[in-house]
């Protein structure tokens, strides 16, 4: 922008904007199947998602125990139930990674660990 007084002087001065997008996404860092309260690993949203694209845990020596593609969040079912190949895994940190679609057109990836706890 430039301005310009009544003595003739200019001036010039510009403004940067950084507009910061939130992302209303919850991941939760530990969960307890077979307990009362927390008992899946699921993600936890608000308004703006089109859809969870892929989700995939994996034990500590990195191999896949779960995976989910196409869902949305929200919904307990779609989560992961602690269970690996048919059996309850035991207590331990896993690692997963989320694709995930807003409605705007922006995936994102997220990526963290949970504590299985039992």
């Amino acid at each position: 922008m430039t301005v310009v007084d009544s003595a003739g002087c200019r001036a010039v001065d510009q403004i940067l904007v950084l507009v910061e997008k939130r992302r209303p996404i919850f991941i939760p860092t530990a969960f307890h199947p077979g307990g009362e309260q927390n008992t899946r690993f699921y993600i936890q949203t608000g308004d703006g998602i089109t859809e969870i694209e892929k989700m995939e845990v994996f034990n500590r020596w990195g191999e896949r125990v779960w995976s989910n593609e196409s869902f949305q969040p929200n919904d307990p079912a779609q989560g992961w139930d602690g269970m690996i190949r048919g059996e309850p895994a035991n207590p331990e940190v896993f690692v997963y990674y989320a694709k995930i679609l807003f409605d705007d057109g922006v995936t994102i990836l997220y990526k963290g660990d949970v504590t299985l706890m039992r």
